[in-house]
């Protein structure tokens, strides 16, 4: 490698090798040129390595998204001074060795070049000055928010998650960065605590969910390949549920108990039959090969929550695009028709849509529009839907985590594109909420707008098995006899 780049100095060839055997999230953590990147990953996803990665090379300024010359000044929040001396020896100044499914790939010298090094780090200054001109600077949120007053940096690291005050004055100092705004990169696994829900940092990701400069790379534990799967499941052993979806999968703890424990918000992976998304790139169906659905929940006083979907000829659904909230927010309803046309193609002879809304959309609104109701709004736009089953919730929740988990052994009935960011987060966060003394929990209103579009679908799709034939309530026993009811067309169905 030496003799094909001559005017590398020597010590610098490490930083080459390190990029060469980052996994998937890792590159596409590299590669964001967001204003913040996160990295939400399961412990042992090598978070530290990474960031600190990132960190040297734009020190150094060959970062493949370099967006200002050096020096550049990085400040890395870390849990304590304890835990830099670790970072300092381990990461950047001794050499690693790589591993790959329990082998040796290869040897790596210090990640940080040695001739680059002005001035190292000590425990009374607590930072690393290139000669070049750029530096790492320490601090820890044990000094406290006054402590960390008056800094200025071009980029921000966190390493695990600190008290929210410190995360917020070390990143007003971003404000000093040479373009007016620098860059914060992040490396979190979810905190857990015994019978504690969940912390600042899931909020701050839950009001981020859809902006555009904030970009969250999932990753777990088995993610990276220097891990092997004897080691997690031995490292799986006596912890609980939410202990396992935290530490291993970098899943926040839930506000309470989730209403859809079996969503497994990562890529489907065939050979262990584990997760439910499937990448945004994945080519859609030919028109006539499946049959196309849709649901919607419309409200006047929020944004309207809509998924689209298709169902393939095994009964299969998969879930590719979602209405964006920030897209339907104020829209009148003949704007959200449009909008739904242009999502499904037009003219609809290209495909036969089946589409449902929420019942209450009957009822009519008492107000200056008095007799106006949202579902003869919609029809009069030319977007005909059928009630949807919300008669009872339980039944509808019950149905969903049946296709969640399939026959448990081969795959799910239920698949979600990547790109579906607002139904993969309420998935991921609806729980059911604690009712009074004497009454039973109910679903949480908040995480609740995308996944009742999605069991609208799945309500509906479980009750029939082919044409004419009507099933039972869900769960049905193996040994009982489906008997044929008498078949009812339903014109509203199709458009």
């Amino acid at each position: 490698m030496t003799e094909q780049l001559p005017d590398v100095p020597e010590d610098w060839i490490p930083l080459i090798t390190w990029q060469k055997y980052l996994y998937k999230q890792q590159r596409e953590f590299m590669a964001s040129d967001a204003w913040e990147t996160i990295f939400l990953t399961g412990n042992g996803a090598g978070k530290s390595r990474l960031l600190f990665l990132s960190a040297v090379l734009h020190m150094l300024g060959i970062h493949p998204k370099q967006f200002c010359k050096p020096p550049v000044r990085v400040r890395a929040l870390v849990p304590s001074f304890d835990h830099v001396s670790t970072v300092v020896e381990e990461l950047l100044h001794r050499p690693a060795t790589i591993m790959q499914e329990g082998k040796v790939v290869a040897e790596v010298g210090p990640m940080l070049p040695d001739s680059m090094v002005k001035e190292k780090y000590t425990k009374d200054h607590k930072r690393i000055i290139l000669t070049n001109g750029s530096a790492l600077y320490f601090v820890t949120g044990e000094q406290g928010r006054t402590g960390l007053r008056g800094t200025e940096q071009e980029i921000l690291i966190l390493e695990e998650e600190s008290p929210q005050d410190c995360y917020d004055e070390v990143l007003r100092g971003l404000r000093g960065s040479k373009d007016g705004r620098g860059r914060s990169l992040i490396g979190l696994t979810p905190p857990y605590f015994l019978n504690r829900g969940p912390t600042w940092s899931k909020r701050f990701l839950e009001e981020s969910v859809n902006d555009p400069e904030v970009h969250v790379v999932r990753a777990a534990m088995m993610d990276n390949p220097a891990i092997d799967n004897i080691f997690v499941e031995n490292f799986k052993k006596n912890k609980t549920e939410d202990q396992v979806r935290c530490q291993l999968y970098g899943d926040f703890p839930s506000y309470g108990r989730l209403i859809y424990p079996f969503w497994q918000d990562r890529i489907w992976n065939p050979e262990k039959v584990d997760g439910h998304l499937v990448p945004s790139d994945t080519p859609l169906p030919e028109n006539w090969d499946v049959n196309w659905v849709m649901a919607f929940d419309y409200h006047p006083s929020k944004p309207c929550a809509g998924v689209w979907g298709w169902v393939d000829t095994n009964g299969d659904i998969t879930i590719y695009d979602e209405l964006d909230p920030d897209l339907a927010a104020d829209k009148t309803i003949g704007e959200l028709a449009e909008v739904f046309r242009q999502i499904e193609g037009f003219p609809r002879d290209k495909r036969e849509w089946r589409r449902w809304q929420d019942p209450s959309a009957r009822q009519k609104q008492q107000g200056i529009d008095k007799g106006w109701n949202a579902w003869t709004q919609f029809r009069k736009e030319k977007i005909v839907t059928s009630a949807g089953r919300n008669r009872d919730p339980m039944l509808g929740i019950s149905i969903v985590n049946e296709y969640l988990q399939g026959n448990t052994k081969d795959k799910p009935r239920l698949f979600v594109f990547e790109s579906c960011k607002n139904l993969r987060y309420a998935m991921s966060n609806h729980f059911w909420k604690r009712g009074s003394e004497g009454t039973r929990a109910v679903p949480d209103a908040k995480h609740s707008d995308f996944p009742v579009c999605l069991r609208y679908i799945l309500q509906e799709l479980s009750g029939k098995t082919g044409s004419g034939i009507k099933q039972k309530k869900w769960p049905l026993t193996s040994y009982e006899k489906v008997l044929s009811d008498k078949r009812v067309v339903d014109l509203g169905r199709w458009a």
